[in-house]
């Protein structure tokens, strides 16, 4: 009789803790799945932001190409107003020779001058016209030079600004290229966690699933020994009910 009373508690007990774990397995696939899925957007995301890189990379790689071809093309000018420039300090150099000439011309007209008095006076004042013209022409040589200089200075300054631009956009596409690998090497350490993560819960619910055979095994044996337990006292009560029949009889 005590074992028909127990019997019924311990099957009890023994579905209670079979529902509970059959309740953490599913407890288990959902975190699972929560993790999966949360690892889905993580690589969305990384994905997206991989695709955000290289359409910069490419953007500064653009830019540093048209950077470099504006520099050459304002290097090619400054070249061309170099030659500009060289041969203006040529031509000043001609007309300086020409201009010392003719004041030496000059000279040697006004030791002349005894000769005639009023051809002296004609010929200096058209030498004074023409060293005034020359002078003039001079002054328009050296304001040219003058500008061109300054034109080659800007030039220079262009230039230096651009060789600064350019550097500056090799720095950016070194960085992207930096936030590049960084991403990539953190989406592999995600893919590796993820990866562990995966193949430890495996591991869990695997654990889990035997262990849910040992109790299911354990509650066959409990269920078979009490159904036993409860045949031989049924037959021992059918013995002493015989027994007790025929003492009264």
């Amino acid at each position: 009789g005590r074992a028909s009373q127990v019997s019924p508690e311990e099957q009890r007990s023994l579905q209670r803790l079979v529902k509970e774990r059959d309740e953490t397995i599913v407890t288990l696939r959902t975190d699972m799945a929560k993790v999966v899925a949360a690892h889905s957007d993580e690589m969305q995301e990384l994905s997206t932001k991989l695709v955000d890189v290289k359409s910069g990379l490419e953007d500064a790689r653009r830019r540093a190409g048209t950077e470099v071809a504006a520099t050459t093309e304002l290097q090619t000018k400054l070249q061309a107003r170099q030659s500009e420039i060289d041969k203006l300090q040529s031509e000043l150099r001609a007309n300086n020779l020409e201009a010392e000439r003719l004041r030496g011309e000059a000279r040697y007209a006004a030791s002349q001058a005894s000769a005639a008095e009023a051809e002296r006076l004609s010929t200096v004042e058209q030498w004074k016209r023409d060293m005034q013209r020359l002078e003039s022409m001079l002054q328009e040589r050296s304001n040219e030079v003058t500008s061109s200089r300054e034109q080659a200075d800007r030039s220079a300054r262009d230039l230096r600004r651009f060789e600064l631009d350019e550097q500056r956009g090799a720095k950016r596409l070194e960085s992207l290229q930096t936030e590049l690998d960084r991403a990539r090497e953190q989406m592999q350490q995600l893919r590796e966690e993820a990866i562990e993560a995966e193949r430890k819960l495996k591991i869990q619910v695997e654990d889990e699933r035997a262990a849910s055979h040992r109790v299911q095994a354990e509650l066959s044996g409990v269920v078979s020994k009490a159904s036993s337990e409860q045949a031989a006292i049924a037959a021992e009560l059918d013995a002493r009910s015989a027994e007790c029949g025929r003492l009264r009889a």
